[in-house]
């Protein structure tokens, strides 16, 4: 009986969710987003060749823009507001979900920007003192020697950091929010996320765009994860290039985060 009332009391909520204007926007325009990068990359040289680069840059552009405005404009418009998705505040599961997706999708993004460090190092050449202390810029800005394949860092995690950082951390927000219109906003990122991502290995493996070899596809995945889980991507080369420091500073932001809300 409980779980009959359970289940009926979820799908009401999903369905004033679904009627709600603003979620229907954000909805429509990610998807709308989503479809209209797949058909125009998918069909760029055959739309350039028929009407010309100003004619589909334009329609790509405006396209675009449709689908962003849509986006925008419901969530600015519905934020905090409409249909409510839980009544008795975030629980324990939903913020340790949050936790653990934002947290992997703001570590993942932390590794594209310098390595943190102290800003205070003992200085050990000085002859006045043992090891007093000098000081030094918290942000590493030496540049990193990467292999020429590419293939350092979070590369061994995904080969798409960026937008699986955009879909993890919006996993994370939509985890524990409290509206449907902020749930929908911040979960729709992970859709762009596995199909555009995927259609991106699918242009580049044919040399369309750009070049993913045999030799990188096979050693790095599309979902994060994998390639280490299978033995392909180096287990021991991520851990010396991650940089800890900003891994450690990302998931402090996520807890910041889920304990506020």
């Amino acid at each position: 009986f409980f779980r009959s009332c359970t289940t009926m009391a979820t799908m009401v909520t999903v369905r004033r969710a679904l009627g709600h204007r603003q979620v229907r926007l954000i909805t429509l325009g990610w998807l709308g987003f989503v479809g209209e990068n797949l058909v125009m990359s998918q069909n760029r040289e055959l739309i350039i060749t028929k009407f010309g680069d100003d004619v589909y840059h334009g329609v790509y552009n405006t396209l675009s823009t449709v689908a962003c405005g849509c986006i925008a404009y419901g969530f600015l418009k519905g934020r905090n507001r409409g249909p409510r998705i839980r009544f008795d505040g975030v629980g324990l599961g939903a913020r340790c979900a949050g936790f653990v997706f934002m947290g992997t999708g703001l570590g993942l993004a932390s590794q594209m920007f310098p390595r943190i460090r102290s800003p205070v190092v003992a200085d050990t050449t000085s002859q006045e003192s043992a090891a007093p202390a000098r000081f030094r810029c918290p942000m590493d800005f030496r540049p990193v020697e990467a292999p020429a394949d590419g293939v350092y860092g979070v590369v061994h995690i995904t080969r798409h950091p960026m937008l699986w950082s955009m879909g993890l951390t919006g996993l994370g927000l939509a985890a524990v929010s409290t509206y449907a219109t902020n749930a929908a906003m911040w979960s729709m990122p992970i859709v762009m996320t596995v199909i555009g991502g995927a259609h991106q290995d699918y242009r580049f493996r044919r040399g369309i765009g750009n070049v993913l070899t045999p030799e990188v596809d096979a050693k790095t995945s599309h979902i994060p994860f994998l390639a280490l889980a299978k033995g392909a991507a180096s287990s021991t080369a991520l851990l010396q290039e991650m940089k800890w420091e900003n891994l450690g500073c990302a998931f402090a932001l996520a807890g910041f985060k889920v304990l506020r809300v």
